[in-house]
């Protein structure tokens, strides 16, 4: 497994060329959140990204929002272009928890207007998840937070693209501001990540 991934947020205080220095290639940014918030370093650090030559990634945060109003939220802000890895976050959000129907009407209303499957991240909710879901279309980002040589998966999935190994309570320093940032591994070499990103499945 090659491990030179983060995902980050407005709320990480990261240097992304010394992150890259320190190996990291990819960074999977957040882009927005429900229907309303958008991250207001996203735009700044995807310049920074590219300026870099770092491989880019935007994730939305999904909410109990409408649904065609969080992907209109997402696509407008993200500024999607070909390359990008694309990620719907489906987890756990006290008062404000996406439904299993409402990620499977974002997943299906994303690929008929795109054309390909974002990954979808998340561990406990994807557990009910049948193989005949839509979810089940999308690459598998796994949270598993564990010394585990390889993540449990949920039961619809045979696979994982990424798995998210730490959510800073193992520190992985990158000598940058913060690192306690979540870092992840992809499953299989350096090379076939390059190759494979953006895990576009149609």
């Amino acid at each position: 497994m090659f491990d030179g991934i983060m995902d980050i947020s407005h709320n990480n205080a990261i240097d992304l060329s010394a992150a890259q220095k320190a190996g990291i290639v990819a960074v999977i940014h957040k882009a927005t959140e429900g229907a309303t918030f958008q991250d207001p370093m996203y735009a700044t650090r995807r310049a920074e990204a590219t300026q870099l030559g770092l491989l880019w990634g935007a994730y939305h945060f999904g909410t109990a929002a409408d649904v065609g109003q969080q992907i209109q939220n997402f696509t407008q802000t993200a500024q999607l272009v070909q390359g990008d890895v694309v990620v719907l976050d489906y987890e756990e959000l006290a008062g404000d928890q996406m439904t299993q129907q409402q990620a499977e009407q974002f997943i299906t209303l994303f690929q008929q207007q795109f054309g390909y499957f974002p990954l979808i991240y998340g561990s406990d909710l994807l557990t009910p998840v049948s193989a005949t879901s839509p979810l089940a279309s999308c690459g598998l980002w796994i949270a598993e937070y564990s010394n585990v040589t390889q993540p449990a998966l949920p039961s619809a999935f045979s696979s994982y693209v990424l798995w998210q190994f730490t959510d800073g309570t193992v520190p992985v320093p990158l000598q940058t501001a913060d690192s306690t940032v979540d870092r992840d591994r992809y499953n299989g070499t350096q090379a076939e990540l390059t190759a494979a990103w953006p895990f576009h499945a149609t």
